[in-house]
């Protein structure tokens, strides 16, 4: 979610929060150090989910290319040391309105260190050593919350097995947590793709199979923003859109998933931002989603 940015557009973040409880999302993620937000939206963010009974796992950093965050440079000590003082300065934060630390707040489910870290731009060992450091520090700083790491795992790297999936096989993760997002921008919006079902409950299993609990962290059609608004506005088309949504959650969970979070919620008002992200939001204008979302069932396993 991006609901750092809703005080600038004067949009509600009780009601981001309050609607998504309504139609069953129990997790929200946000990332925590993108540069915008102020702490104090933080602060608000964390009592107004508690006050609602709504968890959030909290992303300590965005590696993906336009975020130019100095801390995802895998390689280099310097940026690690740095990142590793900033977490400390999160961690440690006391809650302005409520007076919690976050080390104490039960409303954060829990730390997930870095969003989309381009791992293939360093070795198999550099990745290890830099997600087993980073994840420890967490840990030092706050043994009461899980840490995890948010996978991009679009590439076809994560669709055998080997070195991609054993670089992560580090014991200071609690989980694991991939993202995986369906339609590329070239799909006509006739089909889904061929084969994202398989794809989605491969990952899952290889991830699984490392000894711990996956969650689909993140998935839906953010890499298409203008397909994903015309195919989700069109009566004649809105039951594929319902379809992929519905195929990538059975997958996951079918496959041991213990959690999915799709891409992504907020309010009706947040599509009229000039953000690159507005037209990925969702909200309960999207009635035939909500609905899906609140009537969903997790398949029974075999």
């Amino acid at each position: 979610m991006n609901l750092v940015f809703y005080d600038d557009w004067n949009l509600s973040v009780e009601e981001a929060i309050r609607t998504a409880r309504e139609n069953g999302l129990t997790v929200l993620r946000l990332y925590l150090d993108w540069g915008w937000g102020k702490p104090e939206d933080y602060d608000q963010i964390l009592d107004i989910a508690a006050k609602q009974g709504v968890y959030v796992l909290l992303a300590l950093t965005d590696c993906v290319p336009s975020s130019k965050s100095p801390y995802c440079d895998l390689a280099s000590e310097q940026s690690m040391e740095a990142f590793k003082d900033r977490i400390s300065q999160l961690l440690t934060r006391r809650n302005a309105v409520n007076n919690k630390r976050y080390v104490d707040d039960p409303t954060i489910m829990a730390w997930d260190i870095a969003n989309e870290p381009e791992l293939r731009r360093f070795s198999y060992t550099q990745t290890r050593e830099w997600i087993s450091e980073i994840a420890a520090h967490v840990k030092t700083v706050d043994p009461n919350h899980p840490v995890t790491i948010g996978l991009a795992s679009d590439s076809s790297a994560y669709d055998q097995d080997g070195p991609s999936y054993s670089a992560l096989d580090v014991p200071e993760l609690d989980f694991y947590s991939f993202h995986y997002y369906v339609v590329p921008s070239s799909w006509d919006g006739e089909q889904p793709p061929a084969g994202f079902t398989s794809r989605i409950a491969f990952r899952a299993r290889k991830l699984i199979l490392l000894g711990k609990p996956v969650v689909m962290e993140e998935f839906g059609f953010s890499p298409s923003g203008k397909l994903n608004l015309g195919i989700r506005s069109d009566p004649e088309r809105i039951g594929l859109y319902l379809k992929v949504y519905q195929d990538s959650m059975d997958a996951a969970f079918s496959a041991g998933a213990s959690g999915v979070m799709f891409w992504s919620w907020g309010v009706a008002g947040a599509r009229d931002v000039p953000m690159w992200w507005s037209p990925e939001d969702h909200s309960v204008e999207d009635t035939e989603l909500a609905s899906l979302l609140r009537n969903y069932r997790i398949p029974q396993q075999p």
